[in-house]
């Protein structure tokens, strides 16, 4: 999934026949300092981790960790949690099923594509990377 330079205009974003929706099924975001260190010449911000939908033929979905300016008019992106990929050929898909702030790291609880659930956890690399820790 690249998301490149969406931008969303109340909960939704197309780029060509692709459309994503944001907070799909009523799901709400999560606020929470998840960034340890802010730079000392920014303002104020609020951490939020939202999920997102995106698809054509088929719905993939993903965790994006924003910040929010005091104002809440200036938001800052840093990069995704994508889904697992599909395997080839394969309908079933991961989604999303909770996801909470935690100890500065992104905790989710996901159902694969096999039907099992996981508990996993996400940590801030620097820039746009999160990995799993």
């Amino acid at each position: 999934m690249n998301l490149g330079d969406l931008q969303f205009r109340d909960g939704m974003a197309s780029s060509g026949p692709t459309t994503c929706a944001m907070l799909p099924g009523g799901a709400r975001p999560v606020y929470a300092e998840f960034l340890a260190e802010e730079p000392a010449v920014a303002p104020v911000t609020e951490d939020a981790v939202i999920l997102i939908e995106c698809g054509r033929d088929s719905v993939d979905q993903a965790l994006v960790p924003v910040q929010l300016s005091f104002s809440q008019r200036h938001p800052g992106g840093y990069g995704f949690i994508a889904a697992d990929p599909r395997t080839e050929g394969d309908a079933a898909r991961m989604t999303f099923l909770s996801y909470t702030v935690q100890d500065e790291a992104i905790v989710t609880t996901v159902r694969k594509a096999d039907g099992a659930t996981e508990r996993r956890r996400y940590l801030h690399e620097g820039g746009d990377r999160w990995g799993r820790g």
